[in-house]
């Protein structure tokens, strides 16, 4: 009961909760200790609200995914988690995640995540457009909260960054579903199109004057770790790995050029800091 339950909550998928942290990186309060601990309660508030939203999804379509191929081994559908206990720890979570939103001042941000994510796995997700739409609110909802709990504006350029790859990797996940409401040719040809644009957006970003003011060039040579990463997150969803999370946790190459750039920008961060 205890492992299926685990799974059910997604663990790996607490990764996306990196999209919390930039506000933190970029605005020079790396080595603040208060602001480091607003963004980590922060950061736990969206893991709890995530799982919760997962629970929440997988009591939703519990007969739709009992007929699903690919969503009938999830411990819900196979019969290894009672929808009883999926309930009860779905209202513990809710309830850890508005507490911790609280401390960080960001319970708006997780309340709209919420009602998203309800509204999700009710219907958005069966509507075109719409459920794209959904999952880069996702994403820059845990932008803006991440900039709200470290008390700084979120600047243009980061919310064109962020809302780029985001829509990168909300169309990449969407390759990967069988039942996807999207032509599969069409993701084909929008997803690298759409990596270019983030690629060429961060490329201004590290250019613009505001960032060469904090970090002279030294953002520009992290340009590569961008681009490379993009264009092997291109490359395994095409294949067919492209759910995001997936994707970076068996590809190895993903993952070590991801690794590369977060040291690569830490490192800049402190030097300049």
């Amino acid at each position: 009961m205890g492992l299926a339950l685990l799974h059910s909550l997604r663990p790996r998928h607490w990764i996306k909760q990196v999209f919390v942290f930039p506000g933190l990186v970029f605005s020079g309060k790396l080595l603040q200790p208060s602001a480091v601990g607003h963004a980590l309660t922060t950061a736990f508030a969206f893991c709890c609200a995530a799982s919760a939203g997962y629970l929440v999804n997988d009591l939703c379509n519990l007969q739709e995914d009992r007929e699903n191929p690919r969503t009938a081994q999830r411990p819900l559908a196979r019969g290894d988690l009672s929808p009883a206990v999926a309930a009860v720890t779905a209202l513990f979570l809710l309830g850890f995640a508005l507490v911790a939103a609280g401390f960080s001042g960001t319970s708006q941000e997780v309340m709209a995540y919420l009602v998203v994510s309800f509204l999700y796995s009710g219907f958005l997700k069966k509507i075109a457009v719409l459920d794209v739409a959904a999952l880069v609110f996702f994403y820059l909802t845990r932008l803006l909260a991440g900039c709200r709990a470290v008390d700084v504006p979120p600047s243009p350029w980061l919310l064109l960054c962020g809302g780029s790859l985001a829509l990168v990797l909300s169309w990449g996940k969407r390759l990967g579903e069988p039942q996807s409401p999207y032509p599969p040719r069409v993701l084909r040809k929008a997803l690298p199109i759409l990596a270019a644009i983030t690629v060429a957006l961060y490329a201004a970003y590290t250019l613009a004057a505001s960032t060469r003011k904090h970090f002279g060039l030294g953002l520009v040579v992290t340009l590569p770790w961008v681009a490379l990463g993009l264009a092997r997150y291109v490359t395994v969803a095409t294949a067919g790995t492209a759910d995001p999370t997936t994707a970076l946790f068996r590809d190895r190459h993903l993952a070590t050029l991801t690794g590369l750039w977060a040291v690569h920008v830490l490192a800049l961060v402190v030097a300049a800091g």
